[in-house]
């Protein structure tokens, strides 16, 4: 007797207008206009007035964190985070959280900095700390795979797509006879479509919790509470800027400027309970369905993201 089992993901995930102006930009070679209240530049007030250059090309490559992206119910006796589903004109995590706190006196090495950014001074409990917003992304590893995905009976068969001389010299198919005005065959569950992915692993290693534990118990008062409900993929430009440092003369690092989020992924996680650190794999990218017979309708699908 075998059992069957279906797999529930609760994530959910939002493409943001930012991130859609944003492929228009890149892929026409547009001027970038970054629309006043759309950065997280303004919301933490970090270098909010110094945008980069219109002709600075913004990527992909960063990471911030947020702990409001879920509400707590009690139903059944049984405490359950429900996540909290983002609008793609929401420019901000509902309740950002540094990556890093530390104090003035013990900030991250220059080796360290270089991976993140988005710094600020901040006060908590009366001391002060240097606070780090963003992580940046390694992508070096990463590239665009194609597939060809056929539907037949609601079951999906994927497989690699590779051109041939059939796409390089494509030929118009012989059209049936049939009443063009009719759209009433729809067969919403089969068809063929072809996908453009970019697989993307999004790490919190074992330095980054401790971080964040650390986070949580100078704003909270304990370390259990280093919750991530909002993991939020941004864009942004990296530009040199001078850091002022308190134990010592003021020095130059990259920061990042004109950041917007292109995607939320809302879930949760509790860092005080993953010791070795936790990764989200996503699949960034495009959808596109092959032509069907007369009488059938294919719904276009752009920037889809699959987690």
């Amino acid at each position: 007797m075998s059992i069957e089992t279906k797999a529930y993901d609760g994530k959910f995930v939002t493409n943001t207008l930012a991130g859609l102006s944003l492929q228009d930009v890149l892929l026409m070679n547009l001027p970038m206009d970054y629309k006043e209240k759309s950065t997280l530049n303004e919301h933490l007030s970090i270098n909010r007035d110094n945008m980069p250059d219109e002709e600075a090309r913004p990527v992909m490559k960063y990471l911030c964190l947020g702990n409001g992206g879920h509400v707590i119910s009690t139903d059944d006796d049984l405490v359950t985070p429900i996540p909290i589903e983002h609008n793609p004109t929401d420019a901000a995590p509902y309740n950002i959280i540094p990556l890093v706190l530390r104090t003035v006196d013990d900030d991250l090495t220059d080796t360290l900095r270089e991976d993140y950014a988005l710094r600020r001074l901040e006060e908590h409990g009366g001391t002060r700390y240097w606070a780090y917003y963003l992580k940046r992304l390694d992508y070096r590893s990463v590239s665009v795979l194609n597939y060809y995905t056929k539907v037949s009976d609601g079951e999906a068969t994927i497989t690699d797509f590779d051109y041939s001389d059939l796409n390089l010299y494509p030929t118009a198919p012989e059209m049936p006879d049939y009443d063009y005005e009719v759209t009433d065959s729809l067969v919403p569950t089969d068809g063929d479509y072809v996908h453009a992915s970019a697989n993307v692993s999004i790490p919190l290693g074992t330095f980054d919790v401790q971080e964040l534990l650390n986070v949580s118990n100078i704003l909270y008062g304990d370390p259990r509470k280093a919750v991530v409900s909002e993991f939020c993929l941004c864009s942004g430009v990296d530009t040199s800027a001078t850091g002022e440092s308190e134990v010592g003369s003021p020095f130059i690092y990259t920061e990042a400027m004109g950041v917007q989020i292109c995607i939320f992924l809302t879930t949760f996680a509790n860092m005080a309970y993953q010791n070795s650190g936790i990764t989200y794999d996503m699949d960034i990218g495009n959808t596109e369905p092959m032509v069907l017979a007369p009488g059938q309708i294919a719904t276009t699908v752009t920037n889809s993201t699959i987690v």
